[in-house]
């Protein structure tokens, strides 16, 4: 939920709708949390919302922007969506003048170039960028861009106080990244590869993957507030393959009321940290409290929700080892395990018990 955007809007609303109807631009979940603030809160009901896809309207409580036309005396109009320099030029067309008859939160940038943004509520996009955009929904983040960083397709929506750094080289395709309510901290390292993927992080959170990591089709992250995860260099992740710090919902124990798995405690301790050079397969699903030492291998449609020690293959559901003393490399029909790294070349720690 976009908490400053609402906020911003009510009180913009409050400042300069001087008695006219108000109207907001988008019948989305903020839009609607907007409207039921203004009826509950101040008495204000919303006339109707307006969008430009045709296929969102109901000429019931939904219309075509159209509706707005020569009508700036009659209608107070909120815009709580990403920024669109065409809807601006639209409300200009219908005779709106900024603040005096609209508000809109994202209209406030003041560079907007391929290799640098900053706008008037403190977010900054530092280092080239084509091909990516960026939804900022609050204030003070921050994202920087290492060099011959290549995007395709690339979404971002960043709350307040949000870092994102991406390393050299890196190449995302299709990669949409949902991070909600803000303290966010992600950092993608050196030349890291990941298609048509989604990272979700709630407040709190922090993600960090390593060096010359490459992830498959359907990459899916989701962390639960203050969780972490970690991911070493030269990882390789296969597809449809995901990481969940936490269940989505609370389970209690009936015998007293507890929570017992989505307390505060737990999810500040949540964690995933998976080691240097380990290979997970295809449709894997790796949990909370996952621990992967280096240069593992995860089976294809296992389920990893404790520790696995280094150097082995594990699998199953739940996932157990299968195997010690491994190691791999990314290069098909070697025959010379030194293609596997000499640094990633050990034996199984023999402390670990099954």
């Amino acid at each position: 939920m976009n908490l400053n955007v609402i906020e911003e809007s009510l009180n913009k609303v409050l400042e300069f709708y001087n008695n006219r109807k108000v109207v907001i631009w988008s019948n989305c979940i903020t839009s609607q949390t907007i409207a039921e603030k203004l009826r509950d809160d101040y008495g204000i009901e919303t006339a109707f919302f307006v969008d430009n896809d045709s296929a969102k309207t109901n000429n019931w409580n939904t219309y075509l922007p159209e509706m707005l036309r020569g009508r700036r005396e009659e209608y107070f109009v909120v815009v709580p969506i990403a920024f669109h320099r065409s809807l601006k030029n639209q409300l200009t067309e219908y005779g709106y003048k900024k603040n005096e008859d609209y508000y809109y939160f994202a209209d406030c940038i003041v560079e907007d170039s391929e290799d640098y943004y900053e706008d008037e509520h403190g977010n900054k996009v530092k280092g080239y960028h084509k091909g990516a955009s960026f939804i900022f929904t609050s204030y003070n983040s921050a994202v920087e861009i290492g060099k011959r960083v290549t995007f395709n397709n690339v979404k971002m929506k960043i709350p307040k106080d949000t870092y994102v750094y991406i390393g050299d080289d890196s190449v995302l395709d299709n990669v949409f990244f949902d991070f909600m309510v803000g303290n966010i901290k992600c950092v993608i390292g050196k030349s890291v590869s990941m298609s048509k993927s989604l990272i979700r992080m709630a407040c709190g959170s922090v993600l960090d993957i390593g060096d010359n990591v490459t992830a498959q089709n359907n990459f899916f992250i989701r962390q639960i507030g203050l969780s972490t995860i970690k991911i070493g260099k030269d990882c390789m992740f296969s597809y449809d393959v995901e990481l969940r710090t936490g269940d989505g919902h609370s389970i209690f124990d009936v015998t007293d009321g507890r929570n017992i798995n989505s307390t505060e405690e737990i999810r500040k301790n949540s964690k995933i940290i998976i080691g240097e050079h380990v290979w997970v397969g295809m449709n894997a699903l790796l949990m909370n409290n996952a621990k992967i030492g280096s240069g593992s291998i995860i089976g294809a449609k296992s389920l990893v929700k404790k520790e696995i020690p280094n150097n082995c293959i594990a699998a199953g559901i739940p996932a157990r080892v299968i195997r010690k003393n491994v190691s791999w490399s990314r290069k098909n029909g070697s025959e010379d395990i030194m293609d596997c790294g000499n640094d990633y070349i050990s034996l199984t720690d023999e402390s670990y018990e099954r």
